[in-house]
């Protein structure tokens, strides 16, 4: 697979005449964060913090055609024993695919497990992490997590979190058996998770290993991505294997 050099670039420039001024000034700051896949070490982490609104996930309800009430109505979540409206579980997971695609413009995501661990309600702050655990030439394997706040739900989300997991997937689809229903929706979702990095998320880790761990939080999900990353060539790249 080869992206032919400065092709990225130009698609940016491009994009941003089109679109005016606010779109180039984001392309500008997506650009900026590209990380040097060739200094890229083993342990490396990124992270992004990002609370996602009662509108973030009626959005995502109506893309994914998943409008159950325990995402959209507080009677509901709690009569299914949550201690509030929960976010969607691939739509938490979308925030992996956001910061590869902000950290390394270019990135084709490869595959993505997951295993729901414990409800992330609406409006509350997460820490989404990338670990880099392998590289292989281009090819990097990712440990994927977030981490939810001690005792934000008031100590309910832990006892309800296996219910909840089997809400958002069905029996037998956690972990490793999530991976491929995984890499679709968090790729579809992601694109949304990377253009509001600037507004409703904050990025982190820009040197490496900067990323946020998981001390003092609960986590919520976790699992592993693979992905191609673009190596650098005069400031745009090429991908290959």
């Amino acid at each position: 697979m080869m992206l032919v050099r400065h092709s990225r670039c130009s698609a940016a420039a491009a994009a941003a005449t089109s679109v005016g001024t606010a779109a180039a000034a984001a392309a500008r700051r997506v650009l900026s964060t590209d990380a040097n896949v060739d200094a890229l070490k083993v342990g490396a982490k990124f992270s992004v913090v990002r609370a996602f609104t009662a509108a973030d996930v009626a959005g995502f309800a109506r893309i994914s055609a998943d409008p159950n009430p325990i995402h959209l109505d507080a009677a509901a979540a709690k009569a299914a024993g949550l201690p509030g409206p929960v976010v969607h579980g691939m739509l938490a997971a979308s925030l992996f695919s956001g910061i590869i695609g902000t950290k390394f413009p270019g990135a084709v995501y490869v595959t993505q497990s997951l295993a729901f661990r414990r409800p992330v309600l609406v409006g509350e702050s997460v820490t989404a992490e990338v670990e880099v655990v392998r590289m292989s030439g281009s090819r990097a394997t990712f440990a994927t997590r977030v981490w939810r706040l001690k005792g934000e739900d008031g100590g309910g989300a832990g006892a309800a979190g296996a219910a909840a997991a089997a809400a958002e997937t069905g029996p037998g689809a956690t972990g490793a058996g999530a991976g491929s229903a995984g890499a679709a929706a968090a790729g579809a979702a992601g694109a949304g998770a990377t253009a509001t990095a600037g507004t409703g998320a904050r990025l982190e880790g820009a040197g490496m290993g900067a990323g946020a761990g998981g001390g003092g939080g609960e986590l919520a999900l976790d699992g592993t991505a693979v992905a191609l990353l673009p190596r650098r060539a005069g400031g745009c790249g090429h991908l290959g294997r």
